[in-house]
């Protein structure tokens, strides 16, 4: 299958179909070229990118044109990630949310709550509502007795 492509005054160009590899997998794959390469990316019409590639040092036509056959493998490689990213998104979510729960601080629930009791039924005045006591540390509101407390 030939692939088509243009190697013209140091440069090459291509066109990708957007249809088959996404928008944010094209700009990734640039990404990876954008040490050695300028890139140049543009609608030619709905649906159908053009990549200009221009080096920044000077090159050989048959490098550019290993150049392009690495651009399409980078593609490949990208919309693999992309799906591998998408199918395991929820299996992520499930182990950084039961990450962040058992690193949370475990408090005395029965003493929080007398406590959230106690500051609902107290009346704030204009005095006590004020951005010092709004503005304060949770923890330093309301501390939790350490059952474990082994620094003796």
């Amino acid at each position: 299958m030939k692939f088509k492509h243009n190697i013209q005054d140091g440069f090459c160009s291509f066109s990708i179909d957007e249809r088959i590899y996404p928008l944010s997998v094209i700009m990734k794959t640039a990404y990876v070229f954008i040490d050695e390469f300028y890139l140049y990316l543009n609608y030619l019409e709905p649906n159908i990118i053009q990549v200009e590639l221009k080096p920044k040092k000077e090159m050989s036509s048959s490098k550019l044109e290993d150049t392009i056959g690495e651009f399409n493998n980078e593609l490949l490689n990208q919309t693999i990630r992309l799906e591998v990213f998408s199918k395991t998104k929820g299996i992520r979510e499930l182990i950084f949310a039961r990450a962040l729960h058992s690193a949370s601080i475990q408090l005395d629930e029965p003493q929080v709550l007398q406590n959230i009791e106690k500051t609902e039924s107290s009346s704030l005045t204009h005095e006590e509502d004020d951005l010092s006591r709004i503005a304060q540390n949770w923890f330093d509101a309301f501390p939790a007795e350490d059952k474990n407390d082994n620094n003796a």
